[in-house]
C-alpha cells in the first residue's frame, strides 16, 4: 500500500515543470528548479509520520487554517515547516486524488522561481520532472487557486457572514434592551413626579387671618 501511494505522489509531483525527487532525512523530498522543496511524503514508520503516512505540502498559514478547520481528520499542521503555514495531509485511505493534485500545484507555485512561473504561465514548454520523458510536454499549471482552496475560502466567507449576522442581531438585541431601559427610567421619573404632586395636593392649606 505505502510503495503504491508514494509511487502514485510521484507521479503527480513529476509531472510539473522543472521539478525532480531528491531524498532528504530519509524521506523522497520533490523540488523546483534551484532545489527548493514543495512537497515531501512522511513515512508512517518514522518519527516524520507519527503512524500513518502523509505529505507535507507548502503552503500559506491562512491556506492552512483553512484547510483545517475544514478538514481536521485529513489536514494537519506537519511539525517542524507547520509554523511557517505548511500543511500535512494523510495519504491512508485517500479517495480524492484531484484535490491532492490542486494542492500540490499550489504548493509548486510557491516554490518556484518566477521565471519558470512566467514561462509556464506564457503557455511556453518548460522541461518536467525528471523521471518523466524529456520528449513529453510540459503540462501548464493553472494560475488559480486549488479546488480545495475555493471551498476553504467559501468556508471562511459563510462563517464570517454567520459571525456579521449574529454580531449584528447581538447589537439590535442590546440596543433594544437600552430602549427599555429607558422606557422605565421614564415611566419611574413620571410616576415619581405624579406622586409628589398629589402628595402637596393633599396636605392641609393652612387659613389666612
Amino acid at each position: 500500500m505505502s510503495a503504491r501511494v508514494v509511487a502514485k505522489l510521484r507521479a503527480l509531483c513529476l509531472a510539473l515543470p522543472a521539478t525532480y525527487e531528491k531524498e532528504a532525512w530519509g524521506e523522497p523530498t520533490f523540488r523546483v528548479e534551484k532545489g527548493k522543496i514543495f512537497a515531501m511524503h512522511a513515512t508512517s514508520t518514522t518519527h516524520h509520520g507519527n503512524g500513518r503516512q502523509s505529505v507535507w505540502l507548502n503552503a500559506s498559514k491562512e491556506n492552512q487554517e483553512l484547510l483545517m478547520s475544514m478538514r481536521p481528520s485529513r489536514y494537519f499542521a506537519p511539525p517542524y515547516v507547520g509554523p511557517s503555514g505548511w500543511i500535512g495531509a494523510w495519504l491512508d485511505g485517500v479517495e480524492d486524488w484531484d484535490e491532492l493534485r490542486e494542492l500540490i500545484g499550489d504548493a509548486w507555485r510557491r516554490a518556484a522561481p518566477k521565471r519558470v512561473l512566467a514561462a509556464v504561465d506564457a503557455g511556453e514548454a518548460v522541461p518536467i520532472g525528471a523521471t518523466t520523458a524529456a520528449a513529453k510536454p510540459a503540462r501548464p499549471v493553472k494560475a488559480e487557486s486549488s479546488k480545495a482552496t475555493h471551498t476553504a475560502k467559501r468556508a471562511a466567507t459563510a462563517k464570517a457572514a454567520k459571525t456579521a449576522k449574529a454580531a449584528k442581531a447581538a447589537k439590535a438585541a442590546k440596543a433594544a434592551k437600552a430602549a427599555k431601559a429607558a422606557k422605565t427610567a421614564k415611566t419611574a421619573r413620571t410616576t415619581s413626579k405624579l406622586a409628589r404632586t398629589r402628595a402637596a395636593a393633599a396636605k392641609p392649606r393652612r387659613a389666612r387671618g
